[in-house]
């Protein structure tokens, strides 16, 4: 007997199309990479995509990863009412989402109706005497549809920048702490290079948020109103 291609192969790609489908139509752009190697338990990611100054779509960064779940019988829709439906999802499965590094989105696709839904998966209360755990689905409020663009302002706040931690990278903030644009940046010489030692010798109180780079202090702040930094 020849290779047979098993149908629940197809159902499961077609959920994996339809995800895809959503997210090359969503505004803005919606990047899906299909994992398909070594898959246990993540089928692939979602990436976000802006604007940048010049008006090019560029990648963010911004990264979640999705399992993807399809049926055509009805089988993952357990206690169907109207309103809602539970997913009952194997407890190792929860247990790899929620160790998960990045944030983990579920996605259930009805094949007969043609339906996506959508679940960020939370750090769920999984007691070891049960092997599955149900997850609540809303239909209306879960629910993705094709040109609704709604994805992003539910799980904007999920997005996570991936880190290469194969290279070193040099990660700089902005040290000044203001509540409105500053008009000025003050500068003056200075003999120390050592920040310690200046809050060593000054309190807290005294001193600005400041840096000093070759020999010269940089702050936002009016040393003038801090006499005793300023002097010493």
């Amino acid at each position: 007997m020849g290779k047979v291609v098993v149908t629940s192969q197809i159902i499961g790609e077609r959920g994996v199309i339809a995800l895809r489908e959503y997210c090359n139509k969503h505004s803005p752009y919606l990047i899906f990479r299909e994992e398909n190697v070594h898959d246990y338990g993540i089928d692939g990611e979602i990436e976000l995509t802006a604007r940048n100054r010049a008006g090019k779509l560029e990648p963010t960064g911004e990264i979640l990863k999705a399992q993807v779940k399809s049926t055509l019988t009805g089988s993952y829709f357990q206690k169907e009412s109207n309103d809602s439906f539970e997913f009952n999802a194997r407890k190792e499965d929860i247990d790899y989402w929620n160790r998960h590094s990045l944030a983990v989105v579920l996605v259930i696709y009805d094949a007969k109706k043609e339906l996506l839904y959508v679940k960020k998966i939370d750090k769920l209360d999984v007691t070891t005497s049960l092997s599955r755990q149900p997850i609540v689905f809303g239909k209306k409020e879960n629910k993705l549809s094709v040109g609704d663009n709604a994805f992003v302002n539910r799980f904007s706040s999920e997005f996570h920048k991936r880190i290469n931690f194969d290279v070193n990278e040099v990660i700089a903030t902005n040290i000044f702490k203001f509540t409105k644009l500053p008009k000025l940046i003050y500068h003056f010489k200075t003999k120390t290079q050592n920040l310690k030692e200046v809050y060593d010798k000054l309190q807290q109180g005294q001193i600005p948020s400041f840096i000093v780079k070759e020999n010269n202090i940089y702050t936002f702040a009016d040393p003038d109103k801090f006499q005793t930094f300023k002097t010493s």
